[in-house]
């Protein structure tokens, strides 16, 4: 779905609503859109928002927590932790 989606307004409106389903899956293409400046600030709070719970579930892969928050830490964000 995310592939599929070519112009900003799709993407951002995939980047906002990867958090309501926080899974590996939706970190995973939250942590592509990072690397997209069109859609990079619109998915920073979901990235967080979805690292944190999978981190405080023990869920997620570390590794792929630890890129995000590395890719969310490097860029200018303006997201706030739960």
């Amino acid at each position: 779905m995310a592939q599929l989606a070519k112009r900003v307004d799709e993407k951002k409106l995939i980047a906002g609503s990867l958090r309501k389903a926080p899974n590996a899956v939706t970190l995973v293409l939250a942590n592509t859109y990072l690397d997209d400046p069109e859609v990079m600030k619109d998915v920073q709070q979901s990235a967080l928002d979805i690292a944190e719970r999978l981190h405080g579930e023990k869920k997620g892969p570390d590794d792929l927590i630890k890129e995000v928050a590395n890719k969310l830490i490097k860029g200018e964000s303006n997201v706030e932790r739960a």
